[in-house]
């Protein structure tokens, strides 16, 4: 397990002197994309269907 978890550390971990394109890359999405989820559950959310919450009101009850 301590291997597995070197292995994955390293491999996240940034090189020493990344490129001008996986910086580029990095800072946009660090600055931009990150905007992408508020975003994307700001327009799901009116489009998803009450969930049922036990009160039957469509009866007629």
């Amino acid at each position: 397990m301590e291997s597995l978890n070197q292995t994955l550390f390293l491999w996240l971990n940034a090189p020493e002197h990344p490129s001008a394109l996986a910086l580029t890359l990095a800072v946009f999405f660090a600055e931009r994309l990150i905007w992408a989820m508020p975003l994307v559950i700001g327009i799901g959310w009116p489009t998803t269907p009450a969930q049922a919450s036990g009160d039957d009101s469509s009866s007629g009850n």
